[in-house]
């Protein structure tokens, strides 16, 4: 479980209050969650089909210090975005001729300051 002000979370409960963060922001823009029971979520959880927004939720197994935290995170990064490109054509199916403008992973905290690009 990882703690923050407004509670404690695992991997689960974190998607689960952001999916329903995103829905009500992104309601207009045709929010649609990337459900991950069949064949995984392709590395998204959900997108925006008007704007071409993709978002991956990340949330750690504990407190980590800030190194081995942004390590985690580094690495979350890399592995999904390489999963886009694996899964392009699946991908595409979702998403039609809306391209991929903007790739979020969402997640509780980060402490290196070079993340916040």
């Amino acid at each position: 479980m990882y703690k923050i002000d407004i509670g404690e979370f695992d991997g689960n409960s974190w998607e689960e209050i952001i999916q329903r963060c995103l829905k009500d922001k992104y309601e207009n823009d045709l929010y649609q969650r990337m459900p991950a029971n069949v064949s995984g979520d392709s590395g998204i959880e959900g997108l925006t089909i008007n704007s071409g927004k993709v978002f991956q939720c990340y949330c750690p197994e504990s407190q980590y210090e800030t190194k081995e935290l942004t390590t985690k995170q580094t690495s979350k990064i890399t592995t999904d975005l390489k999963k886009l490109v694996t899964y392009e054509k699946q991908l595409k199916k979702v998403l039609g001729a809306q391209k991929i403008m903007e790739w979020h992973l969402i997640t509780p905290e980060f402490k290196d300051r070079r993340l916040a690009v």
